[in-house]
């Protein structure tokens, strides 16, 4: 086995309307984002909008790759609708991106 470091800083940050300073939070680390989300709820209850405001209103470009299916499974064995596959590590999907946010 290859020797490594691994460094994984998180922040949560739980409550009330706190999507609402989400731009000004990632504005301290960068300006660029990814922005992860599963099959649509969260554009249905209004916190991908919010969300999205919040980082135009504070400069931030974003990318976004939605339908992440919660509890993928490996194999589609007889699942009636296949995982969505992705064809390259997100890591090379955004590049030059900061942090990654999952709504």
């Amino acid at each position: 086995m290859e020797n490594f470091t691994f460094f994984n800083p998180t922040k949560v940050i739980f409550g009330r309307d706190v999507i609402l300073k989400l731009g000004e939070e990632v504005s301290k680390i960068g300006k660029k984002v990814l922005i992860l989300y599963g099959q649509g709820s969260v554009k249905k209850n209004n916190v991908y909008d919010k969300a999205v405001k919040s980082l135009i209103n504070s400069h931030i470009t974003f990318i976004e790759l939605g339908g992440i299916k919660s509890n993928p499974v490996l194999s589609l064995g007889s699942h009636p609708k296949p995982t969505p596959t992705f064809d390259k590590p997100i890591s090379m999907r955004c590049p030059f991106c900061r942090l990654i946010i999952m709504l």
